[in-house]
């Protein structure tokens, strides 16, 4: 008879542990925050697929469908660019497109990288093209050469405003500002603006 209790006792005792094991655990599953970021990025990623979806359809209904959105999306770049910039040189001075970065000037020519794309610093009338470089006439007297570019994307006789695209380069490309035909030396460059004496 005494046997029957004592396993009585035993049991209640595993029983209670069971229940706090039992307890621990039903706290560490509640914590959901993993799926909700997987169920995110699911529903971002089949966003990203419908919209390429009809990108791509859109370019095979239509094929000048691709002409005319990235002639939409440059025209509103330099839109944006001419919003915050005037570039008509005043006192000898030109404030540079922000696509650009100063790499140096030195005996005055500025040299400059950080994309592809070369814009026009000023508006003016395209006088000189050759294969890498474009000569642009900012007034009867001054002209600012473009040089060591890969390719050009304007012709003599273009009438360019301040950031159109006039070619693009790889690395870096240069330029020069003459005065009556004569290179100017004296070029202050900086990071937003080419200033020079005559």
């Amino acid at each position: 008879m005494q046997t029957n209790v004592n396993n009585i006792v035993c049991d209640a005792e595993e029983t209670d542990w069971l229940d706090l094991t039992y307890t621990e655990r039903k706290y560490v599953q509640t914590d959901k925050k993993p799926r909700k970021r997987t169920k995110t990025l699911v529903v971002a990623l089949i966003v990203v697929a419908v919209v390429v979806a009809a990108f791509g359809t859109a370019m095979l209904i239509d094929n000048d469908f691709s002409t005319e959105v990235f002639a939409g999306i440059k025209k509103a770049y330099t839109s944006v660019l001419a919003i915050f910039q005037d570039a008509t040189p005043t006192n000898n001075t030109i404030t540079l497109p922000v696509n650009i970065t100063l790499v140096d000037s030195v005996d005055g020519v500025s040299t400059f990288g950080g994309g592809k794309a070369t814009l026009s610093f000023t508006s003016g009338t395209v006088t000189e093209v050759t294969e890498n470089s474009v000569t642009v006439a900012l007034d009867d007297d001054t002209t600012i050469t473009y040089s060591n570019l890969v390719a050009v994307f304007v012709a003599v006789g273009d009438s360019v405003e301040q950031n159109t695209l006039i070619g693009k380069y790889d690395g870096t490309f240069s330029t020069v500002i003459a005065e009556s035909g004569e290179v100017v030396k004296q070029v202050v460059a900086s990071e937003t603006q080419l200033s020079w004496q005559a």
